[in-house]
């Protein structure tokens, strides 16, 4: 094969490649769609949602907690409120003034960590997963 009929074939492939992955795509929009669908009727008439049998395996209805991107906004956020109720006074300048540093003094790290975790707010994305016997 030469040079010309190889770039003439990886051509060929990549556009084949590119109409394959736009059909995905409409599959995976159609899909996305049925799936609202179904999620939204089961929540309408206020049914617990079910476990249904396929032939290949089974359909399970389930919600996922995501918790929400951790952006340098709300970062400050939480060292700004951390800082001025919890720890008397000391402020994140001061801190860093007086080294304050994760490897001395891990209790202030910890216990920030811990206010961030409980002011993170997370979504419940609800989904259909299949499970294959």
């Amino acid at each position: 094969m030469s040079i010309e009929d190889k770039i003439k074939r990886w051509v060929v492939l990549d556009n084949q490649a590119k109409q394959l992955i736009s059909q995905i795509q409409v599959l995976r929009d159609e899909k996305e769609e049925l799936t609202n669908h179904l999620i939204e009727h089961f929540d309408n008439v206020n049914k617990k949602y079910p476990i249904i049998n396929i032939s290949d395996g089974k359909l399970h209805f389930i919600q996922v907690k995501q918790p929400n991107g951790l952006s340098y906004k709300f970062l400050e956020q939480c060292f700004i409120e951390y800082f001025s109720k919890n720890n008397n006074g000391l402020t994140a300048n001061s801190a860093t003034a007086y080294g304050i540093t994760a490897n001395s003094n891990s209790t202030i790290v910890t216990s920030l960590l811990d206010y961030i975790k409980s002011k993170r707010t997370y979504t419940i994305n609800k989904t259909i997963k299949r499970v294959y016997n």
